[in-house]
């Protein structure tokens, strides 16, 4: 891939929506100044911050692993200025890697998802569901 495809200077306004929840993702990001809010559910009722990230941090990496929606948006909190690195490139460094190195950056980016997808309330399946399926079963006596 040409590199400057692979790699471009971005730069984002305070409060500018990098990216939101449920969008395909085309790029990840390398912050190089400023700041940026991770959220969940920020169009229902208990919308959360998962983080505030500047300065040498990545966002934007889960959904180019594993080629799922994004699980959170990512929001400008002041004037920052990022790589953003494109999935064919991303996508191509993963596949280089030592494959058990890379089952194991899959598994973690899986169990990131689901922490998110748990906190955010939009988990369906897996220990949220076993949770509730244990809520719902009437208690017996001894």
């Amino acid at each position: 891939m040409d590199e400057n495809k692979a790699f471009r200077r971005v730069n984002f306004a305070p409060n500018q929506l990098i990216f939101d929840e449920g969008e395909k993702s085309a790029e990840a990001y390398l912050i190089r100044s400023g700041k940026v809010e991770i959220r969940v559910g920020v169009r229902s009722d208990v919308p959360r911050v998962l983080a505030v990230i500047g300065k040498g941090q990545v966002f934007g990496e889960m959904a180019l692993f594993d080629n799922r929606p994004r699980v959170a948006a990512a929001v400008a909190v002041e004037p920052t200025e990022a790589t953003a690195i494109a999935r064919d490139e991303f996508q191509q460094r993963v596949a280089d890697m030592d494959p058990a190195i890379r089952g194991v950056v899959l598994l973690m980016v899986e169990r990131m998802r689901n922490m998110v997808e748990e906190v955010a309330g939009t988990r369906r399946s897996g220990r949220l569901q076993r949770i509730q399926e244990v809520e719902d079963v009437p208690e017996t006596e001894d």
